[in-house]
């Protein structure tokens, strides 16, 4: 549907109508060079030319539409005419001027008109209207969009309307798809709306991917779902732009409140935008952000984001964002100190730490997606435990780093001979995830899944000390989160800190003992040194057991009769002694 010039308004949506690609309207007016236009003009504003524009619906013929393409490839510049800069655009060079003339911009469909055309007439007793083939309308006809190819495969249905009439009970919809159907308003009178709030009550799910919607508009068509639940808005711009100081006139979208699940991915939003759209659904549970490149880290968030953090949000979904690194949260974000000043006890410190344990209690993020991230190293895994304390759940796999980025210089005391089989740079998360599993769940106390898969407390302990282990054998364990609390709850001395290796200690008394436990025969000792590969180990064991070939190794644990009998916890195939074994400890050996 085209739209008359006084309708068209800087920021508004509308579709090409060539070539059905969609734009942003940043900029209405005649370009710098026309007699109509004077230098001091062109360097005014959008919204200043716009006015001047529209009262000139008479005379188009010098008038120009700055838009912006959601597809940057589309664009030539990014607002520029010559020396004038007459727009701004989001992306680099995603912009370009069209000449005005009437449709050359079109409007999407209303919901009304896509719920109609593709699940059946909202008043059952209205025949639907007969499509003319002669001259068909760009965004309808016997048209289906493949769902699953991304809106990239459109197929023709003939008889399309007679089948909609036949399975066209809106009532037994309980998943409503209409990606790709470029909506941009509800649609309809009052009377049409009350009608769909009862006939789509039953509605939880609704895919609104790739629309020309507003918030505002997004809110008067949730209005029309009673019992929407999950709500898909990807590929949208609806947040895009919005001043922060807006959104305290747009929490009083009361059909939002019931929306526990929502759908942001590859929005172009910023951290800041998505907190402010996010702090509008009071309800929400779960959030995905996934690719969208403007979330470069975790910045500060505006109150909407503190209403949440006191809500039911607990899933977040970062996958495929360029947060390369992690900072911690500022103090007023920050968990509260576990270990505060013992001599602190002003009313005043009082009254700050129990503020910040409040505020680390109500930050109730419990599940995180980082797929593909661009996160390299533990410290921002640490900075992470700070921002999501309660995080239970994570699905987590790092990005391999660019070929154009040149490699990190190595890190001062680094021992990466001992450590080559994890990583050369040992502050570098690993791209294997297996490597990387006993180091994040070391770093995250509360993990109990990693990758869809369940940390057991065996694993858990196991991982701990391979992490105390693999800290303790560095020159220097200054910076490694978590070591010296480990090494408490699991009864390890804590390595030098200082910076320094120590080289006055004799090569025996670093050297670790064993008690070797075969499966049939005598038990006895062995010592090696903590970085003696474990499948030397196997080799030294079985040769003094007299077993045949390698010896299977297991961790082990004193049976609860108090003798000297042990049992078997958990196979070791790979890593250092000093990954798993600490002096004196129990060792099972099998053929």
């Amino acid at each position: 549907m085209s739209v008359p010039l006084q309708e068209h308004h800087v920021g508004g949506r509308y579709l090409h109508a060539k070539s059905l690609a969609p734009v942003t309207l940043r900029y209405i007016g005649p370009l710098p060079g026309a007699a109509v236009l004077h230098p001091a003009e062109s360097s005014a504003s959008a919204s200043a030319a716009s006015s001047s524009a529209k009262a000139r619906t008479e005379d188009t013929e010098d008038l120009w539409l700055g838009v912006e393409y959601d597809d940057p490839s589309r664009g030539k510049h990014s607002g520029t005419y010559g020396d004038a800069k007459l727009f701004s655009t989001r992306q680099e060079a995603a912009g370009a001027f069209v000449r005005y003339k009437p449709g050359v911009l079109v409007r999407g469909k209303t919901f009304v008109q896509a719920v109609e055309e593709r699940y059946g007439m909202i008043h059952p007793e209205v025949q639907p209207p007969q499509r003319s083939s002669s001259s068909p309308d760009p965004t309808r006809g016997d048209r289906v969009t493949l769902g699953s190819s991304g809106g990239v495969i459109v197929v023709q249905a003939p008889g399309l309307d007679a089948v909609q009439r036949k399975v066209g009970r809106l009532e037994r919809l309980r998943e409503m798809g209409l990606e790709g159907e470029w909506i941009c308003s509800v649609g309809g009178d009052e009377s049409t709306r009350r009608l769909l709030r009862e006939r789509l009550k039953g509605v939880t799910m609704l895919d609104l991917s790739r629309n020309l919607l507003s918030i505002e508009d997004v809110a008067c068509i949730a209005a029309c779902l009673p019992g929407l639940k999950t709500l898909v808005l990807n590929e949208s711009r609806l947040g895009t732009g919005i001043p922060a100081s807006k959104y305290a006139d747009l929490v009083s979208l009361v059909a939002l409140k019931g929306i526990t699940e929502l759908h942001l991915g590859r929005c172009d939003l910023t951290w800041e935008e998505a907190c402010g759209l996010a702090g509008l659904f009071p309800g929400l549970e779960t959030l995905y952000l996934n690719d969208n490149p403007r979330i470069t880290s975790l910045g500060e968030v505006n109150k909407l984001w503190e209403k949440q953090r006191r809500s039911a949000l607990a899933t977040l979904n970062l996958s495929r964002t360029p947060i390369g690194t992690i900072l911690p949260p500022l103090a007023s974000y920050a968990g509260s100190d576990p270990n505060p000043d013992a001599n602190s006890n002003s009313d005043s410190d009082s009254r700050s730490q129990s503020q910040s344990q409040s505020q680390s209690r109500s930050f109730g993020i419990s599940s995180l997606i980082l797929l593909d991230s661009s996160l390299s190293d533990w410290t921002s895994i640490d900075s992470l435990a700070k921002w999501f304390p309660n995080l239970s759940s994570l699905r987590f796999l790092s990005l391999p780093p660019s070929q154009d980025t040149p490699p990190p210089p190595p890190p001062p005391h680094a021992d990466t001979a001992v450590h080559a089989n994890v990583n050369a740079d040992p502050r570098r998360i690993p791209l294997d995830p297996a490597k990387a599993r006993p180091f994040l769940i070391a770093k995250l106390p509360r993990l109990s899944q990693l990758n869809s898969t369940p940390v057991s407390s065996n694993e858990r302990r196991d991982a701990e000390l391979f992490y105390v282990g693999f800290v303790g054998r560095l020159a220097s364990t200054a910076g490694w989160a978590r070591y010296p609390e480990l090494c408490e709850l699991h009864g390890r001395p804590v390595q030098n800190t200082a910076g320094t290796k120590d080289t006055s200690s004799s090569l025996k008394s670093r050297m670790i003992k064993l008690n070797v436990h075969p499966t049939n025969g005598t038990p006895f000792h062995i010592s090696v040194l903590p970085s003696t590969p474990i499948a030397l180990l196997r080799r030294k064991v079985a040769r003094q057991a007299r077993l045949p070939g390698t010896a299977a190794i297991w961790t082990a644990r004193r049976t609860t009769d108090g003798g000297e009998a042990c049992e078997k916890v958990v196979e070791v195939s790979e890593g250092a002694v000093g990954d798993w074994f600490a002096d004196e400890e129990d060792v099972i050996v099998d053929a």
